[in-house]
């Protein structure tokens, strides 16, 4: 009788263990709330956002033609996504202008904790050794839902050709910040 209670144990534990393994694995392939709309996971985060990026392509950008910003839209901190950031081109090539310059569109998606909030962002061009800030956005109000803004910057040719000549590839860097408003 005692083997028989054992065996029945055994296969009692191993029974449960199996079942938890499966509940385990199913609840593991559920589709999280917290995924973007490709199925990625997005990551949370509690501090200032910064996202990095090849800006080599910038300087290939036809007149009227758009760069998108790769890696936008995977993180978010403070309820806030940065969905997108493009740069079209507004000067023609050979212009004889000193300047190039750029429409910024900032695409920002928050979810409904991050209501009532402004945010700033700070973009900055640098190759390892140089850093030049292009543009800064101050206290942008915030809603729940997608917010889009944008500004137009230039970008003096000496400073364009500093980090675009010569097929250098400059990064881009976007840091955010945000304060209940």
């Amino acid at each position: 009788m005692f083997e028989r209670t054992r065996r029945s144990t055994f296969r009692f534990a191993g029974l449960a263990a199996s079942l938890f393994v499966a509940v385990s694995s199913a609840s593991g392939q559920a589709r999280s709330p917290i995924l973007g709309e490709d199925g990625s996971r997005l990551a949370l985060i509690d501090a200032p956002m910064t996202v990095e990026a090849l800006l080599s392509g910038l300087v290939f950008t036809t007149p009227g033609g758009t760069w998108t910003m790769p890696l936008t839209g995977a993180f978010y901190a403070d309820g806030l996504a940065l969905v997108g950031v493009t740069f079209t081109r507004m000067d023609e090539f050979g212009d004889a202008s000193a300047f190039h310059s750029f429409d910024v569109v900032v695409t920002l998606r928050a979810w409904p904790r991050a209501d009532d909030q402004v945010t700033h962002l700070d973009f900055v061009v640098f190759d390892g050794k140089n850093e030049i800030s292009l543009v800064r956005f101050t206290d942008v109000p915030v809603r729940a839902g997608v917010t889009k803004f944008s500004r137009t910057i230039s970008i003096n040719a000496y400073d364009f050709d500093t980090y675009f000549a010569f097929g250098k590839t400059p990064m881009l860097r976007v840091t955010r910040a945000s304060r209940s408003s």
